[in-house]
């Protein structure tokens, strides 16, 4: 099938990606150089990138400013957004209203905000269905159509399959993904890692350590990974192991040519300056930290070399730092996360949590519903009754095909975004009978998890601007705490330990248990391994210089006074991830951010929430 195709990007991938979607589809490459673009036109080519690759008059060169841009992607069957993470945000609100696929192809986290590209797209685009295709290539090679593998990743099959029908053929394969955090974090993570990499080759390690050194990056990748919500196979495919030999071993890799530059005594800048191009790692990396420090995932590769970046390690101390490694068995277990939060998991917590209230609400049948004659067919909407950030649609979903396996739902609003007052919700197609009785457990999860989404939402707005995340507690209803915590994430919030099961959280009975602050971090050295982390609560600024002399990683400052908080940001610098408890209110919550914590984390996300108002409007059909 023949389609149209815009990118838009007219860099070193941008252009190599037309090309190869040029061979059987009508292409459009949009430069946001207007002059770049006119020069491609006469000279068909890239001089600036790609100048010894012909551009065949099948492609249309443009430019234009964002209006424009988004009249052009709305005449395409697909828009491919090809620019560095740095003009993804741009791009997306541009394109916010196409109604067409629109995927990208940056690697990386947003420096301002830490967000991975699909973050962004759900805060400035949310209605779009999008992805991103990613994987081991060089746009040189992918240019020259030397053979090269990539992965199409979306939850939206109809973007996977828009991918797959543009770009797959005999030189180029692409092979469709639902996992995009994985993919996402897997092509971020590697850029980090390659700069690793490039000084352990430059400083003449040897192939034995940059061995160790990939190695132990794959598991650092996939730690991060499946915090995130990724699952773990995505990193043995090609945007994790397959994304992490290329850039860390090729020598077309900017990222491993830094690590080379800094090995040979350059500075960062001049390593920058004689590349040329963009190194997505040098960008990154601070934003890659500070991400695993919120969820408490240990990175010491990643540590060291934002350290080098920062000039406060030399190459050889970094390398140093880079091949440390505490002492542990091989096949000891890392931390990892003990709930699946990807879309799969999710929808297995959902299934378990309806089964249950459906036990509960309908148990043997609804007598009242039973009164409407079986054959009849109903439709309805949902409509919010104040504005809302959505959250429970796998519920919502559950509850419905558990009484009605045919029914047809419509969503109005993504899961995730802030609707408005009065605004449609979802529209659904089903037996009315099916509809009424399953019309209270729908409701009842969507006001729920709807609730602690907008309140976890409004809270970190609040903080926006700070490098404070906001964390939730084990303060959560009975039997739904991994709802909560679900609905925590979409809200833009990130999950603190899930239960006693999964982290050490040692507090004041603890530490007087266990004899003292140094005693007990000690004992809890013991069976890190096997925790996601290890946090020490203190109270007292003598409490903090002893956890962290013990050697703490992250240390939970309770109940301080404000002027004791700023002083243990300052004794800390940087050494242990610190977090804020105790007694956050909305109109205290900014000033706690900008004393320079990680985290702050607030029981009443989960405990002290107010129901969503809902409604649903039946119609018979």
């Amino acid at each position: 099938m023949s389609m149209k195709l815009l990118v838009v990007g007219a860099g070193a991938w941008g252009t190599a990606l037309a090309l190869r979607g040029a061979e059987r589809h009508a292409v459009t490459l949009w430069a946001r150089d207007a002059a770049q673009a006119a020069h491609m036109k006469v000279a068909r080519c890239n001089a600036r990138y790609l100048p010894d690759v012909a551009l065949p008059t099948g492609i249309d060169i443009t430019s234009g400013d964002a209006a424009a841009l988004a009249a052009l992607a709305s005449r395409h069957d697909l828009t491919v957004i090809g620019t560095p993470v740095a003009g993804l945000r741009a791009s997306l609100a541009a394109l916010q209203h196409v109604r067409t696929p629109v995927a990208w192809l940056c690697k990386g986290f947003e420096a301002a905000s830490g967000s991975l590209p699909h973050e962004v797209q759900q805060a400035v685009a949310p209605s779009l269905r999008a992805g991103v295709l990613s994987g081991p290539s060089f746009a040189q090679e992918v240019a020259a159509s030397r053979p090269t593998a990539l992965v199409a990743a979306s939850p939206h099959a109809v973007v996977r399959d828009a991918l797959v029908e543009a770009f797959h053929g005999p030189a180029l394969r692409v092979y469709p993904n639902h996992d995009w955090i994985g993919v996402e974090v897997g092509g971020a993570v590697k850029n980090v890692l390659a700069i690793a990499a490039g000084l352990c080759d430059g400083l003449a390690l040897g192939l034995n350590a940059r061995a160790a050194l990939l190695t132990r990056g794959l598991a650092e990748i996939t730690r991060l990974g499946v915090s995130l919500g990724a699952r773990p196979e995505t990193f043995m495919g090609l945007s994790g192991l397959g994304d992490l030999v290329l850039t860390a071993t090729g020598d077309l890799s900017r990222n491993r040519r830094v690590g080379l530059l800094l090995a040979q005594g350059r500075t960062l800048d001049q390593a920058l300056a004689s590349l040329g191009h963009v190194a997505e790692g040098v960008a990154c990396a601070r934003q890659v930290a500070e991400r695993a420090r919120a969820l408490g995932v240990q990175m010491p590769i990643t540590e060291a070399v934002v350290a080098l970046l920062d000039g406060r390690l030399s190459p050889q101390r970094a390398v140093a730092e880079l091949m440390g490694r505490d002492v542990r068995a091989e096949g000891e277990p890392l931390a990892q996360p003990a709930v699946d939060f990807s879309p799969q998991g999710v929808a297995a917590i959902a299934q378990a949590d309806v089964e249950r209230a459906l036990a509960e609400d309908v148990s043997t049948g609804d007598l009242t519903a039973g009164l409407v004659d079986p054959a009849r067919r109903a439709r309805a909407r949902v409509i919010a009754r104040e504005s809302a950030v959505i959250c429970g649609a796998p519920w919502v979903e559950a509850a419905l095909h558990a009484l009605a396996p045919g029914a047809r739902i419509e969503w109005k609003v993504a899961e995730g975004q802030r609707c408005d007052k009065d605004a449609v919700v979802f529209e659904v197609e089903a037996p009315a009978r099916a509809l009424l009785s399953a019309e209270r457990t729908m409701l009842n999860f969507l006001q729920l998890l709807s609730a602690v989404a907008t309140k976890t939402a409004v809270y970190v707005e609040a903080v926006q601007g700070t490098r404070a995340q906001i964390v939730d507690t084990r303060k959560t209803l009975p039997g739904l705490r991994l709802a909560q915590k679900y609905a925590v994430r979409c809200g833009g919030g990130t999950n603190h330990r899930i239960g006693l099961f999964d982290a050490v959280l040692i507090k004041e009975n603890h530490i007087a248990a266990a004899g003292g602050v140094t005693p007990v971090l000690q004992a809890a050295a013991r069976v890190a391994a096997q925790a996601s982390f290890v946090e020490i609560e203190v109270e007292t600024l003598s409490q903090l210089d002893e956890a962290l002399a013990a050697g703490a990683k992250m240390i939970l400052l309770d109940n301080m006074p404000m002027a004791d908080l700023h002083e243990a940001v300052r004794r800390n610098a940087d050494r242990a991830i610190l977090e804020i408890s105790g007694g956050v209110t909305l109109d205290s919550v900014r000033g706690l951010a900008q004393t320079g914590v990680d985290r702050i984390s607030i029981g009443a996300l989960t405990k002290d929430v107010k129901a969503v108002d809902f409604s649903m409007r039946l119609q018979e059909l």
